[in-house]
């Protein structure tokens, strides 16, 4: 058994492992470019109210009273869940120093951490169909009841053979609906999208529209570029499983599109566990991921095959 200095310490050591992996791989995946699209809130106690969500301000000429929006309209609360992960060690590794096989396995639970925010917001993307937004309707739906924007629109992009100008196309058919999205007073907010979430097999496509200097999609090779002005990236979803379907989103807004709500950072740990010699290296944090405006955001169906 492990006497209590020998704990203190390997945990010290650890716990300086995991941190050096946290910040020198943060970025090196693609689930963590996810985090870019959620505003961080930090949150202090189970849960947070969201209702102010359904209070988007108008300003009009002021004759008298001003007009504020009902917050007890809509309810969305965002309750925080406790996330934890751990890996084995064996204590015969600590007592001969076997660092080199322990390293990579705190390395890695430091990647997973890293990627998690990503992998809930992932998961919020793709069943933005299904989970409901703060007016109590799909993240991602037509035209229906409270929602008078349409954020589900229909694009060209084949499955089989995708191609730069059915994505020039989509580009243009979700950038112009989302500029002309309109509050619930129907006045145009201005939204444009410029961060877009893509299937692996489009991320190529995408991401060539947005770097070259002339217009892929067309044949003249001096020809204007548009896209590059306006497309700030190109974020991939691991998870998606329709190729031609991609998401548009606006970042540059007071929140964004999603809501990293923050209760507890992230906390490590040694812990003994007698009966079968092991040590577990644990980590832990609350907190949650949740939707806030479907006006920030559109998704692009293709039925093309």
């Amino acid at each position: 058994m492990l006497n209590a200095t020998q704990i203190v310490a390997a945990q010290k050591v650890m716990q300086t492992i995991f941190n050096q992996a946290m910040a020198e791989m943060a970025g090196a995946n693609p689930y963590m470019a996810l985090a870019q699209l959620a505003s961080e809130i930090i949150s202090e106690g189970a849960e947070e109210d969201y209702r102010w969500l359904g209070a988007m301000p108008l300003f009009t000429e002021w004759f008298g009273d001003l007009t504020v929006e009902d917050l007890a309209e809509y309810e969305y609360t965002l309750k925080n869940r406790h996330f934890a992960a751990a890996v084995g060690i064996d204590r015969d590794e600590i007592e001969d120093d076997k660092w080199n096989l322990i390293k990579p396995r705190i390395q890695a639970l430091a990647v997973r951490a890293l990627q998690h925010r990503g992998k809930l917001i992932e998961d919020l993307i793709i069943n933005g169909t299904t989970y409901l937004a703060f007016d109590g309707i799909a993240f991602f739906s037509d035209i229906t009841g409270v929602r008078v924007n349409d954020n589900l629109l229909a694009g060209t992009i084949s499955a089989a053979t995708p191609t730069i100008a059915q994505v020039e196309a989509d580009l243009d058919t979700v950038r112009q609906a989302m500029m002309q999205f309109i509050d619930d007073k129907s006045e145009v907010i201005g939204i444009t999208p410029t961060i877009f979430a893509v299937h692996p097999k489009l991320e190529r496509l995408f991401r060539t529209v947005m770097r070259s200097t002339a217009d892929p999609g067309i044949s003249n090779a001096g020809a204007y570029n548009p896209f590059a002005e306006w497309i700030k990236g190109v974020v991939v979803l691991p998870s998606a499983s329709d190729v031609n379907d991609f998401y548009a989103f606006c970042i540059d807004y007071p929140v964004k599109p999603y809501v990293w709500q923050m209760r507890k950072s992230i906390e490590t740990e040694l812990v003994e566990q007698k009966l079968n010699r092991k040590q577990i290296f644990k980590g832990d944090y609350r907190a949650n991921a949740g939707l806030t405006l479907p006006v920030l955001a559109a998704k692009v169906v293709s039925a093309v095959a």
